[in-house]
């Protein structure tokens, strides 16, 4: 009976742990979307001379709403940044 508890317990922290890592990549997946649509409204602006002020600032907003849920943000953000 013990065993059984302990494989069940076994069992059950794997799958959190799968869960909590499947949801951080998910986010950072999104970010690293998130990041190549700022880059190109950063391109945008610099090229056509419009101001694409707040669709940059709703992007990095949104950014760092993923990079806070994410559970560790400075990690998150170091990754994003890694990321091309």
């Amino acid at each position: 009976m013990r065993s059984l508890l302990l494989l069940f317990l076994a069992v059950g922290g794997l799958f959190a742990i799968t869960s909590c890592s499947s949801e951080y990549s998910e986010r950072l997946d999104k970010a690293k979307v998130l990041k190549q649509e700022l880059s190109k409204a950063m391109e945008d602006q610099e090229r056509v001379g419009l101001n694409f002020n707040n669709e940059i600032a709703e992007i990095i907003k949104e950014i760092d709403f993923h990079a806070k849920v994410s559970g560790n943000e400075e990690l998150f953000l170091q990754e994003l940044n890694e990321a091309r």
